[in-house]
């Protein structure tokens, strides 16, 4: 699989809110095209050693959903398609849409604050005996933060579980790295992280566990 920067670059550089939003087209006639705000692009790709991994700048502007652990349910059934006719369906505008998930503020409650700063100052934590430092960008945390401010009323099961969730889209794919002293930091972050952020603990417990049976090699895609 080629790279998604070898042809993806030009929708990369709208994850920016300062970009015009304009690919060019290569047709004479119409040679650029102007994406609207509104429009969000999904991807999929497998994560195994068949594919290369994705590069630090499109983990940096994208927010990584693993299917994982989704088991399929072979008991269920098809249930008779709604008549949409007969249902009370009010359309709404991209644009609607988009504010309706849009975060209005990118406060956090200070616990919830303190737990996203004790997390990122321990991948940052610039020391040998913990290996390379992972760097969490200001893109990232404002994305967490946004995410956070959106999603932490609809989430009833725990205060963390919004921050659980943000963590491991936004943070768990960046942990890339080798040697047992990069595995000694991933062991200080699992030590941070509350017991109630169980996704976390989970993916986490398992690219430690991969990485001892790889030379300490350690990586979200493995």
């Amino acid at each position: 699989m080629s790279q998604p920067e070898h042809y993806f670059s030009p929708f990369l550089e709208m994850s920016d809110p300062e970009s015009k939003r304009i690919v060019a087209t290569g047709d004479q006639e119409v040679p650029y095209l102007e994406v609207p705000q509104y429009l969000r692009f999904l991807g999929t790709i497998n994560n195994d050693e068949s594919v290369q991994a994705l590069t630090p700048r499109m983990l940096d502007r994208a927010a990584i959903i693993s299917f994982d652990e989704i088991e399929p349910d072979y008991d269920l059934s098809l249930n008779t398609a709604p008549n949409l006719g007969v249902l009370d369906i009010t359309p709404i505008s991209g644009n609607q849409f988009i504010e309706a998930f849009s975060a209005k503020s990118l406060e956090l409650p200070q616990d919830i604050d303190r737990t996203l700063k004790v997390i990122i100052d321990t991948l940052r934590y610039d020391k040998a005996e913990f290996g390379t430092p992972v760097n969490v960008s200001f893109r990232k945390v404002k994305a967490i933060r946004a995410y956070h401010n959106v999603t932490s009323s609809m989430y009833i099961d725990s205060r963390l579980t919004a921050l659980d969730y943000a963590v491991i889209q936004h943070i768990i794919p960046l942990l890339n790295g080798y040697g047992k002293n990069f595995g000694q930091r991933l062991e200080q972050l699992k030590n941070v992280i509350p017991d109630e952020m169980e996704l976390s603990h989970k993916i986490l417990r398992k690219i430690i566990d991969t990485g001892e049976q790889n030379m300490f090699t350690y990586g979200f895609n493995l």
